[in-house]
């Protein structure tokens, strides 16, 4: 090596094939060759090439450029090499700028996102990532593509394949029917709906690893057939779509602020935990331990009360509440024409839930898919019970602002509902508005989370107060109050 210091050690894999792994150091000085990346590269098949390189670029988060990095960028683009670095600053010097001097380059060979593990006192914190030596074979999610869907083969498919209609005794039947029913929707979507060119890619890859893994003859005729429609696909709608969609681009359109966020947020990756004094690095862990912390939450009162405080508070409670409310009211079963008037009101672009079942979907179900859904949500209103695959949700952990992200207690949870849970809940919650409106339950001063009441309302009605007592010559006092966790806090029942 004429600048680069390096150790490397040579790793045989279970299919006789070898990995180099080189450990680097450049010195600050020193500018990078190419000869010497030649030689490590040129080794062997697969390469990893990990360490210090000294090189500044903001291609991996660097906030400057230097001829080092000019050149070591160059040098990937030339030979199909691939730079993998951390989203956070690793290299934290007492005189400048923090910065991302570690890096890997990978030839051939699968790593998984590094992240800075702040975990030593030195100014260089290490990087951690995972290599895949065996090929990952989880299979792509699917997305598909809705304008070219063929709508009246869904609904014959959705047609042919729903069941009659069951009878409806426990809810046992009412579990089978809404699973049977769920599937039946994404059996129809598979056959009906295309799949989105990015999803056709991911296919391809997965098959691709399939025959790496088995050599077996079929996955590589997949992997290849799905390469070529892939690049034809490609062909065809890369340049049309993106030049037809600048066209219609125009500031003031909301299209015009999402393709802003697009180029200009960054996705964002939770880094390792700390966790009573522990760093968490793998995923599953990770998973583990926000799913805890949110049950914690949502658990926050259990131990804050005892059971005689829980009765003062309800007798409390149903002594306000007795004169207002009447005899329990029977609830009134929906119709079909009701679940579709609630079906045109949910929002079509919301990301579906866990089932996979978009609102796009629902909005193009036949009759009797309508009159099956029907049927379900009457049995549900008279069971008086939610079928449990409509309560799956798909969890997104959100970084709260100006919170350390390597505090479990920094993220909130986003759940992905169902869009058949969405749409019950919404058919629910109108026989509820309605109970609670015509017998007053709400006083006339809530403005929040009511229909045709604003903020900017109640501000004009304190405002007035105000106005009225200063023209009386009084003064007019308030207190305002924000309760921290508000929804976490709340006193209720386990068993509600």
């Amino acid at each position: 090596m004429d600048r680069l210091e390096a150790v490397a050690a040579c790793i045989y894999l279970h299919n006789n094939e070898q990995l180099l792994f080189v450990s680097t150091y450049l010195p600050p000085a020193a500018p990078v060759v190419r000869t010497d990346l030649d030689k490590i590269f040129s080794a062997f098949t697969s390469v990893v090439l990990v360490g210090d390189l000294n090189s500044k670029h903001v291609s991996w988060n660097c906030s400057s450029v230097d001829s080092n990095g000019k050149t070591i960028l160059t040098y990937c683009i030339d030979n199909n090499i691939s730079i993998h670095y951390p989203d956070q600053p690793a290299h934290f010097p007492h005189n400048s700028t923090p910065s991302v001097l570690d890096i890997a380059l990978t030839k051939l060979c699968s790593v998984s996102k590094p992240v800075a593990a702040p975990v030593l006192s030195s100014d260089h914190n290490p990087i951690v990532f995972k290599l895949h030596l065996l090929p990952i074979l989880s299979t792509p999610t699917m997305m598909y593509d809705y304008k070219h869907a063929n709508w009246q083969l869904f609904k014959s498919t959705l047609d042919n394949s729903i069941p009659p209609d069951p009878i409806l005794l426990s809810t046992a039947d009412l579990e089978q029917a809404a699973t049977t029913l769920e599937a039946a929707i994404r059996q129809a979507a598979t056959t009906a709906i295309p799949l989105h060119t990015k999803t056709r890619n991911q296919l391809k890859n997965y098959y691709r690893r399939r025959y790496q893994r088995s050599r077996t003859s079929t996955f590589r005729y997949l992997s290849h057939l799905l390469t070529q429609i892939f690049l034809i696909k490609l062909k065809q709608l890369k340049n049309t779509k993106w030049n037809s969609f600048l066209r219609t681009l125009h500031p003031q359109t909301p299209s015009f602020r999402k393709i802003t966020r697009y180029f200009t947020t960054t996705k964002q990756t939770i880094p390792p935990l700390l966790c009573n004094g522990t760093q968490i690095f793998r995923s599953s862990e990770k998973a583990e331990e926000l799913s805890r912390q949110f049950e914690r939450a949502h658990n926050f009162t259990f131990h804050m009360s005892t059971s005689h405080h829980s009765q003062v508070i309800t007798r409390a409670v149903n002594k306000v509440l007795r004169p207002l409310t009447p005899s329990t009211p029977t609830i009134k079963p929906t119709n079909p024409t009701e679940v579709r008037r609630h079906i045109r009101s949910l929002k079509p672009t919301t990301a579906p839930g866990n089932d996979g079942i978009a609102t796009v979907m629902l909005r193009h179900l036949p009759t009797r898919a309508i009159q099956h859904l029907t049927l379900l949500f009457n049995s549900t209103l008279q069971l008086g019970y939610f079928p449990t695959i409509w309560k799956a949700a798909k969890v997104i952990p959100i970084h709260k602002p100006n919170k350390p992200p390597i505090d479990v207690n920094s993220y909130r949870p986003i759940s992905l509902l169902s869009s058949i849970n969405k749409l019950l809940e919404s058919i629910i919650a109108s026989r509820l508005t309605t109970f609670v409106n015509q017998n007053h339950l709400i006083p006339d001063t809530q403005f929040g989370f009511r229909k045709k009441h604003f903020t900017v309302s109640q501000l004009a009605r304190i405002v007035d107060h105000i106005s009225h007592g200063y023209n009386l010559r009084k003064h007019t006092g308030m207190a305002l109050l924000d309760l921290e966790k508000a929804y976490d806090t709340v006193c209720y029942s386990k068993n509600s």
